[in-house]
C-alpha cells in the first residue's frame, strides 16, 4: 500500500481502495516485463474499467498479493492502523486515517509539484 502511494503516487482514497480491492486481478501487459495492469471500475451512475498501470516496485509488490489471489477489503482507518505498526515510531505517530490522509496528501502535493517542475514552472 505504501509504495501505491509513495512510488507510484495515487492520491485519493477512492483510487486507492480501488486499486487495493482489485490487485487479485491485476494481469501482466505484454511486451513490458516490469508492469502489470489492475483494472477497476469508475464512474457513477455509468459505470467503466480502467486499469491502473503499476511498474517496477510497485508491480513487483503487486504480483506478490496478485500470485496469491488475496482480495484486500479494510477500511481507511484498519489500513492506517495496520500501516502505522511497521512504520518507526521516530518517523510518525499518527496511525489510522490520519496516517492514510496525510500520505495521500503528500502523494498529492508531490504530483503538483512534479507536474510545474515539468512544465518549466
Amino acid at each position: 500500500m505504501l509504495a501505491l502511494i509513495v512510488w507510484h503516487g495515487i492520491g485519493s482514497w477512492s483510487r486507492l481502495d480501488a486499486v487495493l480491492q482489485n490487485m487479485h486481478r491485476a494481469r501482466a501487459i505484454n511486451g513490458l516485463p516490469d508492469a502489470i495492469a489492475v483494472p477497476y471500475d469508475i464512474g457513477d451512475p455509468k459505470s467503466y474499467e480502467t486499469a491502473e498501470l503499476l511498474r517496477g516496485h510497485t508491480a513487483l509488490a503487486a504480483h506478490n498479493i496478485q500470485s496469491r489471489d488475496i482480495v484486500i477489503k479494510a477500511s481507511k482507518r484498519e489500513l492506517g492502523d495496520e500501516l502505522g505498526r511497521s512504520l518507526p515510531k521516530w518517523l510518525t505517530t499518527l496511525t489510522g486515517e490520519p496516517l492514510i490522509d496525510a500520505l495521500l496528501a503528500a502523494a498529492r502535493i508531490a504530483h503538483h509539484l512534479n507536474t510545474h517542475l515539468l512544465c518549466g514552472w
